[in-house]
């Protein structure tokens, strides 16, 4: 994640499911460039960490934990502060994914999540909500939230979003207009390879 540009220092969480109604979380303070073993932490969906573990997991387990409790397919979570995306969070723009095929397949339709508090039950809350329809989550003012079938998964539609969203920027500061694909074209190809 750091090493791609998705996220800096202790910026971020990632958690992974493991069945039997537990996940792994990464732990408070954790930096998603080094992690270990004892920077993980177990928790359970419907509850708090396991005994033993050591470590408090990450201030937004409760984001990972509603998410996991609203979408059973998702297998992993990954919460980042990518740059571009962490700037178009912090703006009133829209993620267009027409723009380009690998938006449609890779991002999908993006949710955006109003500004809660970090850490908090409303924040949790508010992620579930909107990752019921939509992989991809913009949290106002934070960053982003992804979810998927695995860890590999989660790391491409937010390296994909990083993508999609510095071409916005990019475009719109050198006042480039962004041609979409026509809608009947675009409704094609996400037939086609099941988008969406």
């Amino acid at each position: 994640m750091v090493r791609r540009g998705l996220t800096w220092g202790t910026a971020g969480n990632l958690s992974v499911r493991l069945g039997d109604g537990r996940f792994l979380v990464t732990a408070a303070g954790a930096r998603l460039d080094d992690l270990s073993p004892d920077a993980l932490v177990t928790c359970r969906v419907d509850g708090e960490a396991e005994e033993g573990d050591g470590r408090r997991p990450s201030v937004e387990t409760g984001m990972h934990r509603a998410v996991y409790a609203a979408v059973p397919e998702a297998g992993a979570v990954l919460h980042a502060s990518a740059p571009y995306t962490t700037l178009v969070a912090c703006s009133r723009l829209r993620v267009p994914v027409r723009m380009n095929t690998d938006g449609m397949v890779y991002v999908g339709p993006v949710a955006r999540v109003p500004f809660r508090h970090p850490g908090t039950p409303e924040l949790a809350r508010a992620a579930a909500r909107a990752a019921r329809r939509s992989r991809v989550l913009l949290l106002s003012n934070h960053g982003s939230l992804v979810w998927g079938a695995s860890p590999d998964e989660v790391l491409t539609r937010t390296e994909a979003l990083e993508l999609v969203t510095r071409l916005l920027v990019t475009a719109r500061a050198a006042r480039v207009p962004l041609a979409f694909l026509p809608e009947a074209e675009a409704r094609r190809y996400a037939h086609r390879h099941r988008v969406g």
